[in-house]
């Protein structure tokens, strides 16, 4: 299985550190800029399987951010305000990240690149396999 290439787009640089590191451990691959300017430059570039963005950048850019992701394109929140997410996220991540919930995450987004749910509100289909057949790391 092809190892995940993660985006994590946050201000906040102890923020940034804690997300690169509990995804990496879990075998991603994570790249991680501190502002929408840099994301936008990094997305023209490269490709992600998985978003982590901070919707409150303080310079706005969020929306711009969300506004440039292919469609389907899996991107959760990363924020401490788990309520009310832009609907374009497929999810919240709550600061700080812990294992379980990039665990989660992951499971989630193997899922939807599997072909099952890749937007909010739709069926999935198709019986998941093992969470370690998702995330290599939890099979050790």
């Amino acid at each position: 299985m092809r190892t995940l290439r993660l985006l994590v787009i946050d201000e906040d640089s102890a923020s940034r550190i804690a997300c690169a590191e509990v995804f990496g451990e879990l075998g991603c691959h994570v790249k991680t800029v501190g502002s929408g300017r840099e994301a936008l430059a990094t997305l023209d570039g490269e490709r992600f399987d998985l978003i982590c963005l901070n919707p409150h950048l303080a310079d706005g850019s969020s929306a711009t951010v969300l506004a440039r992701l292919e469609p389907g394109q899996f991107v959760v929140g990363l924020t401490a305000d788990r309520a009310n997410p832009p609907a374009r996220f497929n999810g919240v991540i709550a600061n700080p990240v812990t294992r379980g919930s990039a665990v989660i995450t992951l499971l989630l987004a193997r899922i939807a690149m599997a072909g099952g749910r890749d937007r909010p509100g739709q069926e999935m289909t198709g019986a998941a396999p093992p969470m370690a057949a998702f995330i290599p790391a939890l099979a050790s």
